[in-house]
């Protein structure tokens, strides 16, 4: 009877765990498993866990070592029984009715994988994200191959560097997939972008995909949460990641298919690590640092071959600029474009 399988990985989350536990047993759409992973938090997380386990026999708790992120939701996939499985972050929530429109959706139209979109909710201020304009579903192969590679990196006239978000945590992804391919999560302690990785191996698998335009997974702005903290160190984990990035699409397409895509994800990954260099890194002597990460060798291929003057004029001049490496404009531009998206 068990339809959806929901796992919720728990690190030191005491302060939002209820709201989002609540609204995945309150759904309209009762024929769900939670399972819930206590990443061996250290709060009072994995009293509240056993505690919802007594009160909904749909609930199963994992309690773990620490592993971090990924690790916890490979040990929820080893449990789940439902026919989908859904991702959902502890600190977030969901709409009452998410489960019940990806899963009919899903099952009228045989979808591998179906989306919604989602809203921020930046100190109990919601403000939809609008990222899908109106519902869409793919049934080729072809056009879900597009719909991946457009969410690993754009086209170079794009003016957004993805046009599909990576997270996993707004869709529902058919398990007999996971299970026949063996998928699993990367630890995101090496690599920063597992959902990527992950969407690389799944997506390449699927042929029939839906993406819902409602917002209903609400997505709770974190300062301190791991994709927005960055160290120097961390640089060398995104290289590793761009290189993973590159054995999986080896896997799936030959680099004919994928080369623009992978070096707009590239330069895209780049140019937030000059941002983060700029903006959000304490070490000292910024603009020696981005220097140094525009003359990586990553991004000298990217300087030989990337069509630059196909793309909009903000890229451009930024792309540009680290081909000259011209440090000082590159941190105006990212001071500029920081100050822009606060006013807004």
């Amino acid at each position: 009877m068990i339809k959806i399988s929901v796992i919720v990985p728990i690190y030191n989350v005491e302060k939002y765990i209820r709201q989002c536990v609540d609204s995945l047993l309150n759904q309209t759409f009762e024929k769900l498993e939670v399972i819930l992973v206590d990443d061996g938090s250290p709060d009072g997380c994995p009293e509240i866990c056993e505690e919802y386990k007594q009160k909904d026999r749909r609930v199963k708790v994992i309690h773990k070592i620490n592993g971090g992120l990924s690790d916890a939701r490979n040990a929820g996939l080893k449990v789940a029984e439902g026919q989908y499985v859904a991702f959902i972050d502890s600190d977030d929530y969901v709409d009452l009715q998410m489960f019940a429109k990806l899963y009919n959706e899903a099952e009228k139209r045989d979808l591998d994988v179906c989306y919604c979109d989602y809203c921020f909710d930046v100190n109990g201020k919601i403000r939809p994200a609008c990222k899908q304009q109106e519902n869409m579903f793919l049934h080729q192969k072809a056009d879900v191959e597009k719909f991946l590679l457009d969410m690993v990196g754009t086209e170079p006239q794009f003016p957004s560097d993805v046009r599909y978000l990576v997270s996993v945590w707004h869709g529902i992804y058919k398990r007999s997939i996971i299970e026949q391919y063996s998928i699993s999560f990367e630890s995101e302690r090496l690599y920063p972008s597992e959902d990527l990785l992950f969407h690389i191996d799944f997506l390449s698998r699927c042929s029939k995909i839906g993406y819902l335009k409602e917002g209903m997974y609400y997505w709770r702005y974190n300062p301190c949460s791991l994709s927005r903290t960055y160290t120097t160190q961390k640089f060398f984990r995104y290289v590793d990641l761009l290189n993973r990035v590159k054995e999986k699409l080896d896997e799936h397409f030959t680099e004919d298919f994928y080369r623009l895509h992978y070096q707009r994800c590239v330069y895209s990954f780049f140019r937030s690590i000059v941002k983060y260099e700029a903006l959000s890194c304490n070490e000292p002597h910024p603009l020696k640092r981005i220097k140094q990460r525009c003359q990586h060798q990553l991004m000298k291929s990217i300087y030989q071959s990337y069509p630059i003057n196909k793309m909009v004029w903000k890229h451009r001049i930024f792309l540009i600029g680290m081909k000259r490496y011209i440090s000082s404009l590159l941190y105006i531009m990212c001071w500029l474009e920081n100050r822009i998206n606060k006013t807004v």
